[in-house]
């Protein structure tokens, strides 16, 4: 199975408080988001990572995207925009997809090459649309 991970994180993090969208704030020295691509980037059926961030954080998010290989776009204004987005840019070869958001960090135990995305499923099971 090829798999895709798409992670938003294009929200403004409002209930959060800071200045600082919750998806961005570092987390021992990283930032957030940045947790849950370096876990799915372990999973072997995982072969495309798509984070959606705003608009005004593509610039500064490329050197991370560069350094560990995943892909960016620019979020909507909505959440559903937002997949969308993501969504455009699934590699055709991709059989299945995982919505997964951005300001939540993501390690299962299993995180290594034994993960797979049924126990993300099991673990996370929100309802998304297509």
């Amino acid at each position: 199975m090829k798999a895709a991970v798409i992670i938003v994180a294009a929200g403004a993090s409002r209930r959060f408080g800071a200045k600082t969208p919750k998806q961005f704030m570092p987390l021992k020295g990283k930032p957030l988001f940045l947790w849950s691509v370096r876990a799915f980037k372990k999973v072997p059926a995982i072969k495309q990572v798509i984070l959606v961030v705003p608009e005004n954080k593509l610039r500064s998010l490329t050197p991370f995207a560069q350094q560990y290989g995943f892909q960016l776009t620019a979020g909507g204004k909505e959440r559903i925009d937002s997949v969308k987005a993501g969504l455009a840019l699934l590699h055709p070869s991709i059989e299945c997809v995982a919505v997964h958001d951005g300001a939540v960090r993501w390690s299962h135990r299993n995180s290594s090459s034994s993960c797979s995305l049924p126990q993300y499923a099991a673990e996370r099971p929100y309802r998304q649309c297509r």
